[in-house]
């Protein structure tokens, strides 16, 4: 069980029969003292989120490579961990990482140590996820949907004109046919 009144990030992996998903939010909440009724006091303030950091470079030593981040979440720092993997973060909303936080501040830098790309529940390594995934190229998005779908409208553009032309028409011929005879 999670204690989510604590103020910070919590990381978590969601596992189904069909997807398995990762991410994080933030904890934090006033803890009413005991035989409290009601809502916070007037003068309770909520604690500020955890702060996040965009466009960070991380350092990768096992993979001797420096990656850029979109965004950094320090979860926590943990003293008893070993030089170099004290400092917990989120990046990116999907991977836990350890580390150093040398300079976190947005355009700042990192080093990771370890990473987990399934916060609680997948492996742990030296941080060579984040730089494979980070190689990753953007998926190539294909023309073909749109020329497919352009072309669909087209026709249905075309063929219901068609079908107004021809009503029209018919009108048109009934009523010159009902006037004529008359």
């Amino acid at each position: 069980m999670l204690n989510v009144a604590v103020v910070g990030v919590f990381p978590f992996t969601a596992v189904s029969g069909t997807y398995v998903a990762s991410g994080s939010f933030n904890g934090g909440a006033w803890i009413p003292p005991q035989g409290w009724t009601g809502p916070p006091p007037p003068d309770y303030t909520p604690p500020p989120p955890p702060a996040v950091y965009t466009d960070v470079r991380a350092t990768i030593p096992a993979t001797n490579q420096t990656v850029e981040v979109g965004k950094v979440q320090v979860v926590g720092h943990d003293a008893n961990q070993p030089p170099g993997s004290q400092d917990t973060f989120m990046l990116d909303d999907s991977t836990l990482a350890w580390g150093q936080a040398t300079d976190p501040r947005n355009g700042g830098q990192i080093n990771v140590a370890k990473t987990q790309s399934l916060p609680g529940v997948g492996p742990i390594d030296n941080g060579a996820f984040l730089t494979a995934l980070a190689a990753q190229p953007e998926p190539a998005h294909s023309p073909w949907p749109w020329v497919l779908g352009g072309a669909a409208a087209v026709l249905v553009v075309g063929l219901g004109t068609w079908v107004v032309v021809r009503r029209r028409k018919a009108a048109a011929d009934d009523d010159g046919l009902v006037g004529g005879s008359a």
